[in-house]
């Protein structure tokens, strides 16, 4: 859970240094071929960020043909989450996945939480030894679904040169900026929660988050995902007043209470504006 504090923090200072133009015509993009399958296309890519202190970033993009979706770390009421496996790759000490700030989609099943048409999903790389080129092995699972749902898996593979001069190109680096920040990196414009409650001891346990939107309203949403797989409810909009809206979700079916006492939730909130992300101890 630090883990993902601490990426998300970090993005906000790459996000800073990113260039503002593309990939220059003397150092050619990194991207490996594209893998089809069934109503979808994916590969990797890869840059740098610019600045003080320049980090080396992969990008797993899916490309998802019109009327698909595909799903975010937790998705909803149904739904597959991806995964992501880089044990094939070489010199790569760790390969930290980030998540684009998703959103609701209206289905059949249930409301899910993902992506429609297309979804880049930043990977901060930390090599062995910075000095010598990286191999990327990356096996990625995920799910997608219109009509009907289908797994779906690419093997992709990408060299990093070493001393690679290639920058975070715009694509890239537009979807690395829809990682939810932190909520003491956040901007102005990006959403935060004010007040998170969690009642699991009367006769109708509650879940409530009232949240601020300072950029406005438009894509307002609040996720929040408990640890150890437990499972809980989306929350559904139950007022808005100005800058300030609630989210609640009834915790009394299917809810396993006496887990979640003590445990620490991971609270995402999202707007068309930004998004950040926090956490809060079930006391």
């Amino acid at each position: 859970m630090t883990s993902l504090l601490a990426a998300t923090s970090y993005a906000v200072v790459a996000i800073l240094t990113l260039a503002a133009a593309p990939v220059s015509a003397s150092e050619p993009a990194l991207q490996s071929d594209w893998a089809d399958g069934h109503s979808s296309r994916t590969r990797v890519t890869a840059g740098k960020t610019t600045g003080a202190k320049p980090e080396l970033y992969a990008f797993v993009e899916i490309e998802l043909e019109p009327g698909w979706k595909t799903y975010w770390r937790n998705p909803g009421d149904s739904g597959i989450p991806p995964k992501f496996d880089f044990q094939r790759s070489k010199n790569i000490a760790k390969a930290e996945v980030l998540y684009p700030a998703p959103s609701r989609i209206a289905d059949p099943g249930g409301d899910i939480v993902g992506y429609k048409g297309r979804v880049i999903f930043p990977v901060r790389l930390t090599l062995i030894d910075a000095s010598k080129p990286a191999d990327i092995g990356a096996d990625v699972q995920f799910g997608i679904c219109k009509d009907i749902c289908v797994p779906s898996e690419a093997n992709l593979d990408l060299t990093i040169p070493a001393s690679t001069a290639s920058e975070v190109g715009d694509d890239n680096g537009a979807m690395l900026a829809k990682v939810p920040r932190e909520v003491d990196a956040i901007s102005n414009s990006d959403p935060k929660p004010t007040k998170v409650t969690v009642d699991l001891k009367s006769a109708k346990p509650l879940l409530s988050v009232q949240a601020r939107f300072s950029g406005g309203s438009s894509g307002a949403d609040v996720f929040v995902e408990a640890p150890d797989g437990l499972y809980l409810p989306l929350l559904v909009k139950t007022a808005e007043a100005g800058e300030d809206l609630t989210f609640e979700a009834d915790l009394s079916k299917d809810v396993d209470l006496a887990a979640l006492a003590g445990k620490t939730l991971i609270i995402t909130t999202v707007s068309a504006k930004g998004a950040s992300e926090s956490t809060h101890k079930i006391e």
